[in-house]
């Protein structure tokens, strides 16, 4: 199945490696629904949730080897703007898929829908992103030190306020309710 995506993909000029990630999510939603017992899917959770943390380990340490705390600081003001502008574009994304999604019979409270917006931790991806950029890459060093700034503060204010929010907007038992 993955060596015939990807080859599938090539041949329509399409990406072979996003045919193959496709084919291989198809292929492990099928199996776990139909050849896993609770026993395996457990089993399979608890490794890929340990491979996930080894990996953003990895990516952070990585990422640590580039990031020079000279131009981090001397950069806060473009990463204190892309900050912002991740914050609220993520907020406006959810607001308006919140608001399409009233339109259909599921309906979410919108105390939830802030907590989502507040809750995206940007983190591994983006980084793995920019450290692919080549050494000669031009505004790299910005692109490595905004990135990296974005997901610190994303961690440090979003990530230790989370607990707060959810308490005071009272939803830890609505969201528990709402989950399929």
């Amino acid at each position: 199945m993955a060596y015939g995506s990807f080859v599938a993909a090539q041949l329509l000029e399409a990406s072979g490696v996003i045919a193959t990630v496709a084919a291989g999510m198809l292929c492990a939603t099928y199996g776990a629904r139909t050849g896993m017992s609770a026993v395996t899917k457990a089993a399979c959770g608890s490794f890929w949730e340990y491979v996930a943390f080894a990996l953003n380990s990895i990516v952070f340490l990585l990422i640590g080897f580039e990031v020079r705390l000279p131009f981090l600081i001397s950069y806060w003001l473009p990463v204190l703007v892309a900050y912002l502008v991740v914050t609220l574009g993520r907020g406006v994304v959810i607001a308006v898929n919140h608001a399409l999604a009233g339109l259909t019979r599921k309906r979410m409270p919108p105390k939830l829908s802030l907590v989502l917006a507040w809750g995206g931790l940007r983190g591994a991806l983006p980084m793995v992103l920019v450290l692919t950029l080549p050494s000669g890459f031009p505004y790299r060093e910005l692109l490595v030190s905004m990135t990296f700034g974005v997901a610190v503060l994303s961690i440090l204010l979003q990530g230790l306020t989370m607990r707060w929010l959810t308490t005071r907007l009272k939803v830890v038992h609505e969201a528990a309710r709402v989950a399929p």
